[in-house]
């Protein structure tokens, strides 16, 4: 297993990587901007 570190996971490619990968037994942390789930991070790449 592997631990796998995804941008995106929100959008449709994303959610596809995902599931995919959880499926295949990957740990998988989520870079998203609203964290509501364990495996979610907050992530911004704005310079802000």
């Amino acid at each position: 297993m592997s631990k796998i570190f995804l941008t995106g996971a929100t959008g449709f490619v994303g959610r596809t990587i995902l599931k995919m990968a959880q499926k295949q037994g990957h740990q998988v942390i989520c870079a998203v901007r609203k964290p509501t789930r364990p495996n979610e991070v907050f992530f911004d790449l704005t310079d802000d």
